[in-house]
Protein backbone atom coordinates (compact mmCIF):
# COMPACT_ATOMS: atom_id res chain seq x y z
CA UNK A 1 0.00 0.00 0.00
CA UNK A 2 1.13 3.73 -1.13
CA UNK A 3 0.59 6.66 0.53
CA UNK A 4 -0.37 9.66 -1.03
CA UNK A 5 0.78 13.00 0.57
CA UNK A 6 -1.54 15.34 2.28
CA UNK A 7 -1.22 18.44 0.20
CA UNK A 8 0.48 21.02 2.66
CA UNK A 9 -1.78 24.08 5.05
CA UNK A 10 -3.30 27.15 2.68
CA UNK A 11 -6.05 26.29 0.39
CA UNK A 12 -4.67 27.42 -2.37
CA UNK A 13 -1.06 25.33 -2.39
CA UNK A 14 -3.51 22.70 -1.57
CA UNK A 15 -5.71 22.50 -4.35
CA UNK A 16 -2.43 23.25 -6.89
CA UNK A 17 -0.73 19.97 -5.80
CA UNK A 18 -4.19 18.77 -6.24
CA UNK A 19 -4.45 19.42 -9.50
CA UNK A 20 -1.30 18.25 -10.61
CA UNK A 21 -1.96 14.94 -9.04
CA UNK A 22 -6.02 14.58 -10.60
CA UNK A 23 -4.93 12.97 -13.77
CA UNK A 24 -2.99 10.34 -12.50
CA UNK A 25 -5.13 9.49 -9.06
CA UNK A 26 -5.79 6.28 -8.42
CA UNK A 27 -9.38 4.73 -8.50
CA UNK A 28 -10.02 3.76 -4.58
CA UNK A 29 -8.84 4.84 -1.48
CA UNK A 30 -9.83 4.39 2.92
CA UNK A 31 -9.87 6.68 4.91
CA UNK A 32 -8.91 5.05 8.72
CA UNK A 33 -7.71 6.90 11.94
CA UNK A 34 -5.31 5.21 14.90
CA UNK A 35 -7.17 4.59 18.44
CA UNK A 36 -4.63 6.77 20.89
CA UNK A 37 -5.70 4.31 24.02
CA UNK A 38 -7.12 0.81 21.90
CA UNK A 39 -3.96 0.80 19.90
CA UNK A 40 -6.23 -0.60 16.48
CA UNK A 41 -6.67 1.01 13.50
CA UNK A 42 -10.32 2.16 13.08
CA UNK A 43 -11.40 2.66 8.83
CA UNK A 44 -14.34 5.23 8.49
CA UNK A 45 -17.15 4.05 6.81
CA UNK A 46 -17.99 4.53 3.49
CA UNK A 47 -20.35 7.02 3.89
CA UNK A 48 -18.52 9.02 6.17
CA UNK A 49 -14.87 8.48 3.97
CA UNK A 50 -17.13 9.74 1.24
CA UNK A 51 -17.36 13.40 3.20
CA UNK A 52 -14.35 12.83 4.39
CA UNK A 53 -12.97 12.63 0.68
CA UNK A 54 -15.27 15.05 -0.90
CA UNK A 55 -13.28 17.63 1.62
CA UNK A 56 -10.12 16.86 1.01
CA UNK A 57 -10.55 16.90 -2.07
CA UNK A 58 -11.72 20.61 -2.77
CA UNK A 59 -9.31 21.65 -0.58
CA UNK A 60 -11.46 22.44 2.73
CA UNK A 61 -9.91 23.22 5.79
CA UNK A 62 -11.98 20.60 7.64
CA UNK A 63 -14.75 17.87 7.34
CA UNK A 64 -17.48 18.25 10.33
CA UNK A 65 -19.19 15.12 9.82
CA UNK A 66 -22.11 15.52 12.69
CA UNK A 67 -24.47 12.82 14.49
CA UNK A 68 -23.35 10.14 12.09
CA UNK A 69 -19.82 9.94 13.42
CA UNK A 70 -19.76 11.18 17.32
CA UNK A 71 -19.95 14.94 16.02
CA UNK A 72 -15.89 14.44 14.73
CA UNK A 73 -14.64 16.94 12.71
CA UNK A 74 -11.60 16.08 10.80
CA UNK A 75 -8.72 18.87 10.31
CA UNK A 76 -7.16 19.54 7.41
CA UNK A 77 -3.98 21.47 8.84
CA UNK A 78 0.17 21.90 8.03
CA UNK A 79 0.68 18.97 6.09
CA UNK A 80 -1.54 16.37 9.04
CA UNK A 81 -4.94 15.16 9.37
CA UNK A 82 -5.85 14.59 12.70
CA UNK A 83 -9.56 14.25 13.81
CA UNK A 84 -11.08 15.96 17.31
CA UNK A 85 -14.72 15.14 19.25
CA UNK A 86 -16.30 17.44 21.39
CA UNK A 87 -16.57 16.50 24.89
CA UNK A 88 -19.76 13.93 25.89
CA UNK A 89 -21.05 14.61 29.48
CA UNK A 90 -23.13 12.47 31.39
CA UNK A 91 -25.29 12.77 34.89
CA UNK A 92 -23.90 14.83 37.58
CA UNK A 93 -20.33 13.02 37.08
CA UNK A 94 -19.92 13.78 33.43
CA UNK A 95 -17.16 12.32 31.27
CA UNK A 96 -15.44 13.48 28.69
CA UNK A 97 -14.35 11.55 24.76
CA UNK A 98 -10.93 11.83 24.15
CA UNK A 99 -10.90 13.96 21.17
CA UNK A 100 -7.85 13.67 19.72
CA UNK A 101 -6.43 11.41 16.35
CA UNK A 102 -4.35 11.22 14.15
CA UNK A 103 -6.11 10.03 10.55
CA UNK A 104 -4.66 9.10 7.20
CA UNK A 105 -5.53 8.84 3.92
CA UNK A 106 -4.98 5.63 2.10
CA UNK A 107 -4.48 4.71 -2.12
CA UNK A 108 -5.77 0.74 -2.21
CA UNK A 109 -2.81 -1.09 -3.95
CA UNK A 110 -2.92 -4.16 -1.66
CA UNK A 111 -5.44 -6.10 0.78
CA UNK A 112 -3.63 -4.47 3.72
CA UNK A 113 -1.82 -1.21 5.06
CA UNK A 114 0.88 -0.66 7.54
CA UNK A 115 0.94 2.46 9.53
CA UNK A 116 3.96 3.32 11.80
CA UNK A 117 3.45 4.58 15.19
CA UNK A 118 4.93 6.61 18.56
CA UNK A 119 3.82 7.61 21.45
CA UNK A 120 2.88 11.22 22.20
CA UNK A 121 2.10 11.92 26.09
CA UNK A 122 0.95 8.29 27.12
CA UNK A 123 -1.09 8.09 23.45
CA UNK A 124 -0.44 6.44 20.33
CA UNK A 125 -0.42 8.86 17.08
CA UNK A 126 0.68 7.86 13.39
CA UNK A 127 4.19 8.59 12.42
CA UNK A 128 4.29 10.69 9.20
CA UNK A 129 5.01 9.47 5.93
CA UNK A 130 8.62 9.99 5.53
CA UNK A 131 9.54 10.08 9.26
CA UNK A 132 12.57 8.38 10.45
CA UNK A 133 12.57 4.68 10.65
CA UNK A 134 13.55 5.54 14.82
CA UNK A 135 10.66 7.06 15.88
CA UNK A 136 8.59 4.40 14.63
CA UNK A 137 7.99 2.04 18.16
CA UNK A 138 5.17 0.09 16.74
CA UNK A 139 3.73 -1.27 13.72
CA UNK A 140 0.30 -1.58 12.91
CA UNK A 141 -1.19 -3.42 10.28
CA UNK A 142 -5.22 -3.38 9.03
CA UNK A 143 -6.72 -5.54 6.41
CA UNK A 144 -8.44 -2.77 3.53
CA UNK A 145 -12.20 -3.70 4.20
CA UNK A 146 -13.76 -3.12 0.30
CA UNK A 147 -16.91 -1.67 1.85
CA UNK A 148 -14.89 1.38 2.74
CA UNK A 149 -13.42 2.62 -0.26
CA UNK A 150 -14.09 5.30 -1.82
CA UNK A 151 -13.75 6.63 -5.30
CA UNK A 152 -10.53 9.22 -5.21
CA UNK A 153 -11.08 12.93 -6.03
CA UNK A 154 -14.50 13.50 -5.30
CA UNK A 155 -15.66 10.69 -2.32
CA UNK A 156 -18.37 9.77 -4.91
CA UNK A 157 -18.69 6.07 -4.62
CA UNK A 158 -21.42 5.32 -7.45
CA UNK A 159 -24.11 4.21 -6.28
CA UNK A 160 -24.43 6.89 -3.27
CA UNK A 161 -24.16 4.73 -0.37
CA UNK A 162 -27.39 5.22 2.07
CA UNK A 163 -27.18 5.75 5.71
CA UNK A 164 -30.03 3.71 7.56
CA UNK A 165 -31.48 1.94 10.67
CA UNK A 166 -30.33 -2.20 10.15
CA UNK A 167 -32.77 -4.49 10.05
CA UNK A 168 -32.81 -8.63 9.47
CA UNK A 169 -31.68 -8.54 6.16
CA UNK A 170 -28.73 -7.19 6.85
CA UNK A 171 -27.84 -9.55 8.53
CA UNK A 172 -29.58 -12.45 6.24
CA UNK A 173 -27.19 -12.14 3.08
CA UNK A 174 -24.38 -10.18 1.69
CA UNK A 175 -26.62 -8.22 -1.05
CA UNK A 176 -26.26 -4.91 -1.57
CA UNK A 177 -28.89 -1.94 -1.70
CA UNK A 178 -30.71 -1.62 -4.80
CA UNK A 179 -28.36 -0.08 -7.31
CA UNK A 180 -25.44 -1.89 -6.10
CA UNK A 181 -24.55 0.41 -2.77
CA UNK A 182 -23.35 -0.92 0.29
CA UNK A 183 -25.50 0.61 3.28
CA UNK A 184 -23.83 2.23 6.39
CA UNK A 185 -26.00 1.09 9.30
CA UNK A 186 -27.16 3.13 12.16
CA UNK A 187 -26.77 0.71 15.38
CA UNK A 188 -27.99 1.83 18.83
CA UNK A 189 -25.61 0.11 21.04
CA UNK A 190 -26.30 -0.05 24.92
CA UNK A 191 -22.90 -0.60 27.73
CA UNK A 192 -23.00 -3.88 28.71
CA UNK A 193 -21.40 -2.31 32.22
CA UNK A 194 -23.42 -0.37 34.32
CA UNK A 195 -22.69 3.35 35.90
CA UNK A 196 -24.10 5.09 38.80
CA UNK A 197 -23.83 8.65 38.38
CA UNK A 198 -21.22 8.98 36.39
CA UNK A 199 -20.21 6.86 32.85
CA UNK A 200 -17.42 5.28 34.52
CA UNK A 201 -17.61 1.14 34.79
CA UNK A 202 -14.57 -0.29 37.13
CA UNK A 203 -13.00 3.11 37.63
CA UNK A 204 -12.71 3.59 33.63
CA UNK A 205 -14.31 5.92 31.02
CA UNK A 206 -17.29 3.67 29.14
CA UNK A 207 -16.59 4.94 26.42
CA UNK A 208 -12.72 3.96 26.16
CA UNK A 209 -14.20 -0.03 26.62
CA UNK A 210 -13.62 -2.12 23.65
CA UNK A 211 -16.48 -3.37 21.34
CA UNK A 212 -16.86 -5.99 23.51
CA UNK A 213 -18.77 -4.02 26.20
CA UNK A 214 -21.09 -3.17 24.02
CA UNK A 215 -24.49 -4.67 22.19
CA UNK A 216 -26.80 -3.41 19.65
CA UNK A 217 -30.63 -3.04 20.64
CA UNK A 218 -32.81 -5.21 19.03
CA UNK A 219 -34.28 -3.83 15.51
CA UNK A 220 -37.32 -2.93 17.02
CA UNK A 221 -36.04 -0.37 19.42
CA UNK A 222 -32.85 0.52 17.25
CA UNK A 223 -35.88 2.23 14.94
CA UNK A 224 -37.13 3.87 18.15
CA UNK A 225 -34.18 5.37 19.49
CA UNK A 226 -33.16 6.72 15.73
CA UNK A 227 -36.51 7.96 15.21
CA UNK A 228 -36.69 9.73 18.35
CA UNK A 229 -32.96 11.22 18.18
CA UNK A 230 -33.52 12.24 14.46
CA UNK A 231 -36.60 14.04 15.83
CA UNK A 232 -34.74 16.05 18.57
CA UNK A 233 -36.92 14.22 21.08
CA UNK A 234 -35.85 14.93 25.00
CA UNK A 235 -36.32 11.18 25.63
CA UNK A 236 -37.94 8.04 23.93
CA UNK A 237 -39.45 5.02 25.78
CA UNK A 238 -39.19 1.09 24.53
CA UNK A 239 -40.37 -2.06 26.32
CA UNK A 240 -37.89 -4.35 27.39
CA UNK A 241 -39.09 -7.16 28.91
CA UNK A 242 -41.40 -6.69 31.26
CA UNK A 243 -40.11 -3.35 32.01
CA UNK A 244 -40.49 0.17 30.37
CA UNK A 245 -37.28 2.11 30.03
CA UNK A 246 -36.32 5.54 28.67
CA UNK A 247 -33.48 6.80 26.78
CA UNK A 248 -32.62 10.37 27.61
CA UNK A 249 -30.59 12.67 24.60
CA UNK A 250 -28.24 15.26 25.20
CA UNK A 251 -28.14 18.19 22.43
CA UNK A 252 -25.23 17.86 20.24
CA UNK A 253 -24.21 14.09 21.75
CA UNK A 254 -24.59 10.82 19.99
CA UNK A 255 -24.20 9.28 23.00
CA UNK A 256 -27.35 9.03 25.71
CA UNK A 257 -28.10 7.26 29.15
CA UNK A 258 -30.92 4.49 29.87
CA UNK A 259 -32.62 5.06 32.45
CA UNK A 260 -34.71 2.05 33.93
CA UNK A 261 -36.31 4.02 37.31
CA UNK A 262 -37.80 0.82 38.80
CA UNK A 263 -34.81 -0.87 39.08
CA UNK A 264 -32.91 2.22 39.94
CA UNK A 265 -30.02 1.49 36.85
CA UNK A 266 -28.59 3.29 34.36
CA UNK A 267 -26.99 2.69 31.06
CA UNK A 268 -24.63 4.56 28.75
CA UNK A 269 -26.22 4.65 25.31
CA UNK A 270 -24.12 5.14 22.13
CA UNK A 271 -25.04 5.63 18.55
CA UNK A 272 -22.83 4.31 15.82
CA UNK A 273 -22.67 3.80 12.02
CA UNK A 274 -21.58 0.44 10.89
CA UNK A 275 -21.28 -1.96 7.81
CA UNK A 276 -23.08 -4.94 7.38
CA UNK A 277 -20.00 -6.57 8.04
CA UNK A 278 -19.48 -5.17 11.04
CA UNK A 279 -23.35 -5.54 12.06
CA UNK A 280 -22.44 -9.51 11.89
CA UNK A 281 -19.02 -9.51 13.95
CA UNK A 282 -21.34 -7.45 17.09
CA UNK A 283 -23.87 -10.26 16.72
CA UNK A 284 -21.71 -13.07 16.53
CA UNK A 285 -19.52 -11.48 18.97
CA UNK A 286 -22.54 -12.39 21.92
CA UNK A 287 -23.09 -15.96 20.42
CA UNK A 288 -19.26 -16.81 21.26
CA UNK A 289 -19.32 -14.91 24.31
CA UNK A 290 -22.28 -16.86 25.99
CA UNK A 291 -20.07 -19.54 24.24
CA UNK A 292 -17.00 -19.19 25.92
CA UNK A 293 -18.55 -18.36 29.71
CA UNK A 294 -20.47 -21.68 29.49
CA UNK A 295 -17.02 -23.55 28.16
CA UNK A 296 -14.83 -21.89 30.62
CA UNK A 297 -13.25 -23.23 33.89
CA UNK A 298 -14.76 -21.16 37.02
CA UNK A 299 -10.71 -20.27 37.69
CA UNK A 300 -10.91 -18.81 34.10
CA UNK A 301 -13.72 -16.93 34.52
CA UNK A 302 -12.77 -15.58 37.63
CA UNK A 303 -9.88 -14.28 36.06
CA UNK A 304 -11.55 -12.63 33.41
CA UNK A 305 -14.54 -11.02 35.89
CA UNK A 306 -11.83 -8.00 36.90
CA UNK A 307 -12.37 -6.41 33.75
CA UNK A 308 -15.73 -7.50 32.50
CA UNK A 309 -17.71 -6.86 36.02
CA UNK A 310 -20.29 -4.87 36.26
CA UNK A 311 -19.99 -1.51 39.19
CA UNK A 312 -23.48 -2.46 40.24
CA UNK A 313 -24.21 -6.09 40.93
CA UNK A 314 -21.17 -7.65 39.67
CA UNK A 315 -21.89 -8.85 36.66
CA UNK A 316 -20.00 -10.61 33.98
CA UNK A 317 -21.28 -9.06 30.79
CA UNK A 318 -21.78 -12.43 29.09
CA UNK A 319 -23.91 -13.25 32.18
CA UNK A 320 -26.80 -10.29 30.24
CA UNK A 321 -29.75 -11.55 28.56
CA UNK A 322 -29.96 -9.58 24.83
CA UNK A 323 -33.72 -9.20 25.43
CA UNK A 324 -34.00 -8.16 29.58
CA UNK A 325 -30.21 -7.01 29.74
CA UNK A 326 -30.51 -8.50 33.14
CA UNK A 327 -28.11 -11.74 34.74
CA UNK A 328 -30.10 -14.93 33.28
CA UNK A 329 -31.18 -17.06 35.88
CA UNK A 330 -32.69 -19.66 33.51
CA UNK A 331 -30.74 -19.31 30.15
CA UNK A 332 -31.76 -21.56 27.20
CA UNK A 333 -30.40 -21.51 24.04
CA UNK A 334 -32.69 -20.94 20.48
CA UNK A 335 -32.77 -22.93 17.37
CA UNK A 336 -29.77 -20.27 15.96
CA UNK A 337 -27.84 -20.46 18.82
CA UNK A 338 -28.63 -17.78 21.07
CA UNK A 339 -29.03 -17.33 24.33
CA UNK A 340 -31.72 -15.59 26.51
CA UNK A 341 -34.01 -15.81 29.86
CA UNK A 342 -36.35 -18.14 29.54
CA UNK A 343 -38.90 -16.00 30.60
CA UNK A 344 -38.22 -13.01 28.20
CA UNK A 345 -37.66 -15.84 25.20
CA UNK A 346 -40.67 -17.56 25.56
CA UNK A 347 -42.64 -14.19 25.97
CA UNK A 348 -41.08 -13.23 22.55
CA UNK A 349 -41.77 -16.71 21.03
CA UNK A 350 -45.59 -15.93 21.88
CA UNK A 351 -46.10 -13.31 18.90
CA UNK A 352 -42.48 -14.07 17.09
CA UNK A 353 -41.58 -16.82 14.34
CA UNK A 354 -37.89 -14.45 14.17
CA UNK A 355 -35.03 -14.97 16.08
CA UNK A 356 -34.83 -11.32 18.89
CA UNK A 357 -31.54 -10.46 18.12
CA UNK A 358 -31.06 -10.61 14.33
CA UNK A 359 -34.44 -10.40 13.44
CA UNK A 360 -34.26 -13.85 11.02
CA UNK A 361 -36.64 -16.99 10.80
CA UNK A 362 -36.03 -19.66 13.25
CA UNK A 363 -36.81 -23.02 12.55
CA UNK A 364 -37.77 -24.12 15.76
CA UNK A 365 -39.32 -22.75 18.58
CA UNK A 366 -37.56 -25.17 21.08
CA UNK A 367 -35.55 -24.41 23.12
CA UNK A 368 -32.15 -25.60 24.81
CA UNK A 369 -31.48 -25.45 28.49
CA UNK A 370 -27.81 -23.91 28.69
CA UNK A 371 -26.44 -25.87 31.40
CA UNK A 372 -23.17 -25.38 31.48
CA UNK A 373 -23.99 -21.43 31.35
CA UNK A 374 -26.07 -21.89 34.17
CA UNK A 375 -23.43 -23.24 36.12
CA UNK A 376 -20.67 -20.22 36.11
CA UNK A 377 -23.41 -17.94 36.87
CA UNK A 378 -24.42 -19.76 40.12
CA UNK A 379 -20.20 -20.38 40.34
CA UNK A 380 -19.58 -16.27 40.28
CA UNK A 381 -22.63 -15.56 42.10
CA UNK A 382 -21.10 -17.57 45.15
Amino acid sequence: VSWRAIPPAGAAARRGIWDEMAANEPASVVWLSLDPVRCQLDFYPRVIAEQIEAAYSSAAEQCVLGADFFNATVHFQNGTVFQTTPGQHFGRGGNKQPGYRTVKRVVKEGDTTTIPGKRIHGEWRMCEPGAPEAETERTFVGQIPEECLVAAGTGAAPPAASIRVWNAEDLASSASEPGGAEPSLVIWQWCRGLQGDSSVVNGVDSILLGDEMWSPYLEDNNARIESGFKANEGAVTMQLGQRRLSVLFTTGSTFAIQRDTQQQKERTVRRVVKTRQALREMVGRLQVAHNFAADAATEELTAGMAALNSEAGGAVSSFLCPITQDVMADPVMTADGHTYERAAIEQWLASHNTSPLTGLPLSTHGLVPNEQLLRQIQAAAQ
